[in-house]
C-alpha cells in the first residue's frame, strides 16, 4: 500500500494460533501483542483477545492477493486506528522514534488515502478510557494540522 512510512507486517490473530507459529521468534510478549521477527522482517503479533483488535478484524479487514495466496490485511482505517490506539501508550513509554514513525505513518496514510478520521476516532472511543480518547483526539488533529499546513505550503493535495 503507498503512502505507507513502515516496514512492520501487523499480524491479527487469536493467542492460541500464536503458539502454532514457530518461525516467529519472540521478542517479548504481553496480553495484547507480541513483536517478533520472521527471517529479518518485523512481524507484530496483535492479540484478537483485545476487543479493539478484533473490531479491526471483523470491520476494517480486506482481502489482498501476495502472489498464488490471498491474505487478510486491515484496511486504510484499520490500520489508522490501530496507530492512534497505540500512541498514548508510546507517549507513555517515551518510545519517540516508534512514536515518530507511527505519527509518519498515520499523517501519509491520511494524506494519500483521506479516510474519516471522525469514524476513526468513534471506532477507538469504546476501547479507551476517556482521558486517552481526548489525547488520541489531540494526535489525530495535530497530524490532520501537519497535512493541510503540508498541502498549503506545495500547492497541492495527493490525488
Amino acid at each position: 500500500m503507498g503512502g505507507r512510512n513502515t516496514r512492520v507486517i501487523g499480524l491479527l490473530l487469536p493467542s492460541r494460533a500464536f503458539g502454532q507459529l514457530p518461525e516467529l521468534a519472540i521478542l517479548e510478549r504481553n496480553a495484547d501483542f507480541a513483536p517478533t521477527t520472521f527471517r529479518g522482517i518485523v512481524v507484530d503479533a496483535l492479540f484478537t483477545g483485545n476487543r479493539l483488535f478484533e473490531m479491526v478484524r471483523k470491520r476494517h479487514a480486506t482481502t489482498l492477493r501476495f502472489g498464488r495466496r490471498t491474505i487478510p490485511c486491515a484496511t486504510v482505517e484499520g490500520l489508522v486506528i490501530m496507530k492512534l490506539y497505540a500512541l498514548p501508550s508510546l507517549y507513555r513509554q517515551q518510545r519517540f522514534d516508534q512514536v515518530t514513525v507511527y505519527e509518519a505513518d498515520i499523517a501519509n496514510l491520511v494524506r494519500t488515502y483521506r479516510p474519516d478520521l471522525d469514524a476513526v476516532l468513534a471506532a477507538i472511543g469504546p476501547h479507551v478510557l476517556p482521558t486517552n480518547l481526548e489525547e488520541i483526539t489531540k494526535i489525530a488533529a495535530d497530524i490532520l494540522a501537519r497535512v493541510e499546513r503540508f498541502e498549503d505550503r506545495s500547492g497541492r493535495q495527493a490525488t
